[in-house]
């Protein structure tokens, strides 16, 4: 068994799936030892080194798979998703446009380019790749978030909402749409609706701190209103006594 590679490559298998990624990833290197070319061990070794979150291990396999199938477009889209990790998001941008040139309708590497490109701050970018994204599947709930927080950052909040209330539609547990829609509601001076929609993203996750604080804000806000039309605090609070009061 010493020099037979794929006998090495199976039983590194069996240990992967297993949980047993250390004893797989040495596994995988002795079958690469022994037949150099082995794609698929270096496939596999860079998915067990992610998974214990050796990134820069994982980026040379996967470097090693691509010079030997340079049209492999999973790989480059593979190592795009290690570069983001790694924050490096120009580079993960390079991966997946290459994976996108090899398949142009690969709307998994469309939607993480334009999370790096939001990442990156570059919007516009963004909003392209995810309305690419969502042509193709119309039904990706998780593309129209995205492209609502582009939208947010560039001061879009009307498309925001829309975007929001569509990925609601499709996953009406989404909390954190109901949170970003609740600001998307803030900034269009909405705030009876921004409210409601706070009110159920805590109702589905009474825990979501991120909610509970943005709801407080705008509960804030609007007692700031109301005091600044009323001209004084003392006044206000003047006003809400005798209401209490009456008969």
């Amino acid at each position: 068994m010493d020099n037979n590679a794929k006998k090495w490559f199976d039983l590194a298998n069996l240990e992967s799936e297993k949980g047993n990624i250390k004893k797989s990833v040495e596994y995988y290197s002795k079958a690469i030892s022994i037949e150099p070319d082995y794609i698929s061990a270096y496939y596999n070794r860079a998915q067990d080194h992610d998974s214990l979150e050796e990134y820069e291990d994982a980026v040379c396999d996967y470097t090693k798979v691509i010079e030997l199938n340079p049209s492999d477009h999973e790989a480059y889209y593979n190592r795009g998703l290690l570069f983001r990790k790694m924050k490096e998001y120009h580079k993960a941008v390079n991966d997946y446009s290459k994976a996108i040139e090899l398949y142009p309708d690969y709307m998994e590497a469309l939607h993480n380019r334009g999370n790096a490109y939001s990442l990156l701050g570059i919007y516009d970018s963004a909003i392209k790749d995810y309305s690419k994204a969502i042509k193709l599947e119309p039904t990706f709930g998780l593309a129209y978030y995205n492209r609502g927080i582009a939208f947010d950052e560039i001061g879009e909040y009307e498309k925001a909402v829309q975007d929001y209330t569509t990925a609601i539609e499709l996953n009406p547990d989404f909390t954190q749409a109901y949170n970003n829609r609740g600001i998307s509601f803030r900034h269009l001076g909405q705030l009876e609706n921004s409210i409601t929609d706070y009110n159920r993203a805590i109702e589905k996750d009474p825990e979501y701190e991120t909610a509970i604080d943005n709801r407080q804000e705008v509960l804030d806000h609007r007692v700031d209103i109301v005091l600044s039309k009323k001209g004084s605090y003392y006044n206000y609070l003047r006003e809400l006594l005798n209401k209490e009061h009456k008969v």
